[in-house]
């Protein structure tokens, strides 16, 4: 009998990311348009009458300003700022948030801070303003006709970013100058970058465009007949990543490949921004109906796909699947540490995969099959012999 080791995946480490999604305040009274978070329990809310406030995980929120102006978008971290559907772009200040020099540079589309402290607005019509001269001034209007529609703004580096609308813009020189590397086949809404090569735009009828050199090129990777707008994209790893759509939130562990509803955020929900903190702990915003919108948390729990009894001969390698597990330690009940284990007796095994997310663990039943020890004894009598087989391990027998 041929000696040899199975290798089979415990699809395990797909329940090591915020899947599910839960409401822990209800309904805010107003429209949500966009959110931000410093951590992962202090965040702004853009509605659609006032600013919104948490700093308890959004069990509750408060308003911070006088109400009566619509908000767009929000950002946070190295500068608080707000835009609204009038133009006028907003930071706090000790007791109110006031305009910025109350200048109305149009619509504000989109607001996003670079990782060399600067921020950038961005109107639907293609003027990128920043605060490169210190408040926010007109820095460039993006080629592509009279009015390139531009939707979002994502920066990897000081220097380099991007623009997503009716095409891909890329700036090499921290916005100064930019050029159109790709026209995709829908209106994007959203940019953005889990690394500096690897980056997503997501559009319309569930469009989602691929980088992986940086943004030189782009590839249409999904896209569908239904007439879902992906709204709002953010990647937690260079393979998992989340979109609020204008008919629920979905996720991909595939590098967006693959995308399925997430529990606990339904189809009916009009989802307009996602904002994750860390790979645990995120937030999805909803433009809402009569009561407003309303703004989910990611609850992480562990959801385990089981395992099917393995049978091989003399030993048996079993694999956790690393896919999509960032940060990973195994512990598997033989004592091993690895990703794999190797069993040489039959029985019922596990293990436990933990991250900053939590742990999750599964079991497999294993049966170890072994070759065969032939062995064969015999009782002599007068008139003939009887022999007895006392062979191991052997499930049949043939005798000649």
């Amino acid at each position: 009998m041929k000696n040899f080791s199975l290798a089979i995946l415990l699809f395990l480490s797909k329940s090591l990311f915020a899947q599910s999604w839960y409401n822990p305040f209800g309904n805010l009274g107003e429209h949500i348009s966009g959110i931000s978070f410093y951590n992962d329990s202090t965040g702004y809310a853009a509605g659609s009458n006032n600013i919104l406030k948490t700093t308890d995980y959004g069990h509750n929120w408060y308003p911070q300003a006088s109400g009566g102006m619509s908000f767009s978008t929000v950002t946070t971290s190295y500068g608080d700022y707000v835009g609204d559907y009038n133009g006028y772009i907003y930071y706090p200040g000790f007791s109110s948030w006031t305009a910025v020099n109350g200048v109305n540079i149009g619509q504000v589309q989109d607001i996003k801070n670079s990782p060399a402290f600067e921020t950038y607005a961005i109107t639907p019509y293609g003027q990128l303003y920043s605060t490169l001269q210190g408040n926010f001034t007109l820095l460039a209007t993006l080629p592509g006709g009279i009015n390139p529609a531009t939707n979002a703004i994502f920066f990897t580096t000081a220097s380099q970013g991007f623009v997503a609308g009716s095409s891909i813009w890329k700036t090499v020189d921290s916005g100064k100058t930019w050029a159109s590397t790709t026209h995709p086949p829908d209106l994007l809404k959203d940019v953005f970058f889990p690394t500096r090569y690897t980056g997503y735009a997501v559009g319309y009828n569930q469009l989602v465009m691929k980088t992986t050199n940086g943004g030189a090129s782009w590839d249409s990777i999904t896209s569908g007949p239904t007439h879902i707008t992906y709204n709002s994209v953010w990647f937690t790893d260079s393979l998992t990543g989340y979109v609020a759509s204008d008919s629920g939130g979905y996720y991909t562990l595939d590098g967006g490949h693959v995308w399925k509803p997430t529990i606990g955020i339904d189809k009916y929900n009009n989802c307009t921004d996602v904002y994750f903190v860390d790979p645990c702990h995120g937030y999805m915003s909803t433009y809402g109906g009569n009561l407003g919108g309303q703004v989910f948390a990611t609850k992480v729990q562990t959801f385990l796909s089981g395992a099917t009894p393995l049978t091989n001969c003399d030993s048996v390698i079993v694999r956790a699947d690393t896919a999509g597990c960032v940060g990973c330690t195994y512990h598997w009940s033989n004592g091993s540490s690895t990703n794999h284990a190797t069993f040489t007796q039959s029985g019922t095994y596990n293990v436990t995969m933990t991250n900053n997310c939590g742990s999750a663990t599964a079991s497999v039943p294993v049966t170890v099959l072994h070759k065969p020890t032939a062995q064969i004894t015999y009782t002599r009598y007068i008139n003939r012999y009887t022999f007895n087989s006392n062979a191991q391990n052997a499930t049949s027998y043939k005798w000649t």
